[in-house]
């Protein structure tokens, strides 16, 4: 999990055993992981247990050598980076930790705003990248991605009415599903 504003990437490896090793994709700032296999733990911790994390941001990596913390049960383990760079792990104990654990802070309201017009500007490329294959191909062929194309002007439209609205997030939610249907 990353908590901090900058692009990372994290990798574990056993400091004893350096088979037993997982990296993660590229994590942006504030963003989660998918659940990434396979990390192996002894089901008895003991406290000589030493993990290696690479870390990786702004094009460097360092390795930071941590001593996992007291577990009772191995069955999901969770690296949080902080904004400061400090790299915590965790052990939630079923599905609700495991939610509660991944439940991103929000970012500060500028870095918010420049990671929602980011997320536009490629829903925006995206729309018009298809629209200019669609031009170019004939009829038969192109009527296979109508239906994609018109799903990605309607997440445009729910997008750019999500970011602008200023009512409750359920209002909000609403408003923009309604706005996005009305896309043909």
């Amino acid at each position: 999990m990353n908590y901090s504003p900058k692009k990372i990437q994290i990798g574990l490896s056993d400091a004893a055993n350096k088979n037993n090793a997982v990296d993660t994709d590229p994590l942006n700032g504030y963003m989660t992981s998918v659940p990434n296999c396979c990390f192996y733990l002894p089901a008895e911790w003991k406290p000589s247990l030493r993990v290696n994390v690479e870390y990786r941001a702004d094009g460097k990596q360092k390795i930071i050598p941590l001593a996992v913390p007291k577990y009772d049960s191995p069955r999901s383990l969770w690296v949080a980076v902080q904004p400061d760079g400090r790299v915590e792990f965790s052990f939630p104990n079923g599905y609700e930790d495991d939610d509660r654990q991944r439940a991103m802070p929000a970012p500060p309201p500028a870095e918010l705003a420049v990671i929602k017009a980011a997320k536009l500007k490629r829903i925006r490329e995206k729309v018009a990248e298809l629209s200019r294959q669609l031009k170019r191909m004939p009829a038969d062929a192109a009527s296979e991605f109508r239906e994609p194309l018109l799903g990605l002007r309607q997440e445009a439209r729910y997008t750019e009415v999500l970011y602008a609205c200023k009512q409750s997030h359920k209002e909000c939610e609403m408003e923009a599903q309604s706005q996005a249907k009305e896309v043909h």
